[in-house]
């Protein structure tokens, strides 16, 4: 797993996880002690890389009441990671 694979993976487990707990950017960011602009430059990058969606959701994203759909989605997006990560390596 490259550098910038497993700091991707981190940003997609801390974006799974805000929108699975329900909380604002806001108070996300503040609990985790991570700066409100750097987690948004780091969603950019996700949805830059199409690792997540920007509102035309190609699957939906997890909730507090249904973590199926979520970790479907989740699946796909890590293995979109794999292949964008192999693609820029060549």
């Amino acid at each position: 797993m490259t550098k910038t694979h497993s700091r991707h993976q981190q940003w997609l487990n801390q974006y799974y996880e805000q929108q699975s707990r329900g909380l604002s950017t806001t108070q996300w960011t503040s609990e985790q002690g991570i700066s409100y602009k750097t987690y948004l430059k780091r969603i950019s990058k996700l949805r830059e890389l199409g690792l997540i969606s920007g509102g035309s959701a190609k699957c939906k994203e997890p909730s507090t009441d249904d973590n199926t759909e979520g970790s479907s989605c989740r699946s796909n997006n890590l293995e979109d990671l794999r292949q964008a990560e192999t693609a820029s390596e060549d």
